[in-house]
């Protein structure tokens, strides 16, 4: 069970990469940069409702690159 305080903070990160994927695609490590666990945070703003895709991934370099439609 997650506490208040992990709550918020998850609350926090959803936002802060929904505001970035709205401002136009960004990659995984950018993302990386707000949360640590960016792709749980995609996940449930996925299950919010958002529409957010993959628009290019790079297996070499393992860079992928988030947008949302």
């Amino acid at each position: 069970m997650l506490t208040l305080e992990e709550l918020d903070r998850t609350s926090t990160q959803r936002d802060l990469i929904l505001d970035a994927l709205t401002l136009g695609p960004k990659s995984n490590l950018y993302l990386n940069e707000i949360a640590f666990r960016y792709s749980a945070r995609i996940h449930e703003l996925r299950k919010a409702g958002h529409n957010i895709v993959i628009t290019s991934h790079d297996r070499k370099t393992g860079v992928t690159v988030y947008e949302l439609k």
